[in-house]
């Protein structure tokens, strides 16, 4: 059962959101409360899969980083991502995206889109603004609430370079719904301690595999896998790294220790660090 569950959680996770987020809309559900619901739904399933499927029986120990990772999720999930890209979010002047397409398309082009935007700002992200960036490199595990430990600062800039972009042009609702909801599980899984595997599919999908190399502490082998939920970016540009071995479970940041309190965290970029 187990071995058959490595396989298909992930799938079945992103399939399962995507028919639940289109069920939703052709009920005229209002969405808000939906996407909050299905939020806390497919976290319990993650924690379940956490504690039945480990990857790292040591990262099912808490280190201290459980409030901090809370306060990150309640101001990254809920006031920047959710809040903004929701409630905030600006009507297009003068549309052109090609809302004449098949949904399925629009959907796939809104995901290919933003992802493409997501890869360059997260590489920037590793260069002149890794400041704000190593917040989310400091969680010293890989559970699924640490996929929010982001600094407000690149909450705000991802969601200004990926998401707005879109709706300038004219992205409707719906597409981006989907997409949202299918990236927002999509992450949880790959920053969870869950052994899930993807096989061939990790050239398509930046999953848990990959991205463990992501969090290394070694730059050398953290400078890869960029990609958010897609890794095609990466293959394009050449920064995909599935090395032949078990990624490191000794994750974080090298060298001097880094603030673990989510107000000294805030401030920590505004002092030099790291």
């Amino acid at each position: 059962m187990r071995a058959v569950a490595r396989w298909l959680a992930l799938p079945l996770l992103i399939v399962t959101s995507v028919i639940g987020v289109l069920l939703a809309i052709s009920l005229r559900l209002p969405i808000v409360p939906v996407l909050a619901a299905g939020g806390v739904l497919y976290a319990a399933i993650v924690l379940a899969l956490e504690r039945w499927l480990p990857y790292a029986p040591e990262w099912q120990r808490p280190k201290g980083d459980v409030p901090t990772d809370i306060a990150h999720l309640v101001v990254t999930g809920g006031l920047i991502e959710f809040a903004t890209a929701f409630g905030l979010a600006p009507p297009a002047a003068k549309a052109i995206w090609p809302s004449s397409w098949p949904l399925v398309a629009q959907i796939a082009l809104a995901l290919i889109a933003t992802e493409l935007l997501d890869y360059w700002i997260h590489r920037l992200l590793h260069g002149p603004l890794w400041r704000f960036h190593a917040v989310h490199h400091s969680a010293p595990r890989m559970y699924w609430v640490n996929s929010w430990r982001l600094h407000p600062v690149e909450a705000v800039l991802y969601w200004c370079c990926t998401v707005a972009p879109l709706l300038v042009l004219g992205a409707p609702e719906v597409p981006l719904v989907v997409v949202w909801a299918a990236t927002t599980v999509f992450r949880m899984v790959q920053h969870s301690n869950v052994d899930v595997r993807l096989g061939p599919l990790n050239w398509v999908l930046a999953g848990p595999e990959l991205h463990r190399w992501h969090h290394s502490r070694d730059r050398t082998e953290s400078e890869a896998n960029y990609g958010n939920a897609l890794i095609v970016w990466d293959v394009v540009f050449g920064t995909r790294r599935l090395p032949d071995r078990a990624p490191p479970l000794d994750v974080g940041l090298a060298g001097k220790p880094y603030p673990s309190a989510y107000g000294a965290q805030i401030l920590a970029p505004f002092r030099g660090l790291p």
